[in-house]
């Protein structure tokens, strides 16, 4: 109780025990204001979708790993996982490279994290890039004619295994098992820039046709993809990264 004249507090009595005045009806004295009640935060909603996306994208991860086959009943709806799959793999090519090539040479020959790191996720983007494009022109000419964003979707579904590969590499790496993990972060890069595409325009172009024979789509895309890529790494041969698969290749 709060004694209206005074402020003074007390629990019991008629009278405030310190100014004396009485309390009555018409609250001399009055009671003191209940304890604020607790303030709820409400979750942050970027944080609370990212947390929504991951746990959809790890579902996502699970199923495809288990049977890719399943992308092409719903291959439209799965755009922005096939996306994070395509990060997911250029982000673990980088840090795989990365840490080969610091325990592998000389630390003299590999310049900042940052640099290093950034440069092989830009090559492993474009080199995916690339064999999409390829895929997607191809396509439209002699197969289904499949959107871009559902040619990414389909690329995308397949590459469960090869992250899971690009990890044992990591790991292997770290571990100072360096021929272990530059050959599991080989074939991981081989299949998916090589042997995947191959796969999915074998599958493309004889699901549905819709120019020329599927042989000559076929072997127009091993054409495309071989000139452009060559063309690439030719592009690539002065810069950093250029400098470093050199060196690279020199240790091996």
């Amino acid at each position: 109780m709060i004694c209206i004249h005074c402020g003074h507090k007390q629990e019991l009595g008629n009278f405030c025990g310190k100014c004396g005045a009485a309390r009555s009806e018409d609250n001399n004295v009055t009671t003191e204001p209940p304890f604020p009640s607790r303030h709820v935060h409400k979750p942050n909603p970027t944080i609370q979708s990212i947390k929504d996306q991951t746990k959809k994208y790890w579902q996502y991860f699970n199923v495809h790993l288990k049977a890719p086959v399943q992308l092409y009943e719903k291959y439209e709806q799965e755009f922005v996982n096939g996306v994070m799959s395509i990060i997911l793999f250029s982000i673990l090519i980088a840090l795989s490279f990365f840490s080969l090539i610091r325990n592998a040479m000389n630390t003299t020959v590999v310049e900042s994290f940052y640099s290093t790191f950034s440069g092989i996720f830009i090559f492993s983007c474009l080199s995916v890039g690339l064999v999409l494009v390829t895929l997607t022109l191809i396509n439209h000419f002699f197969g289904p004619q499949y959107t871009f964003k559902s040619i990414v979707s389909l690329f995308g579904g397949h590459l469960p295994i090869t992250i899971l590969l690009l990890l044992l590499s990591v790991i292997f790496i770290l571990l100072k098992s360096l021929i272990i993990g530059f050959v599991l972060l080989f074939i991981a890069f081989s299949y998916t820039i090589f042997l995947l595409p191959l796969y999915l325009i074998s599958a493309l172009l004889t699901k549905q046709s819709s120019g020329g024979d599927p042989f000559f789509g076929f072997i127009l895309y091993v054409l495309t993809v071989s000139i452009l890529f060559s063309l690439f790494m030719t592009l690539l041969a002065d810069t950093t990264i250029g400098h470093l698969l050199n060196h690279l290749g020199s240790w091996l």
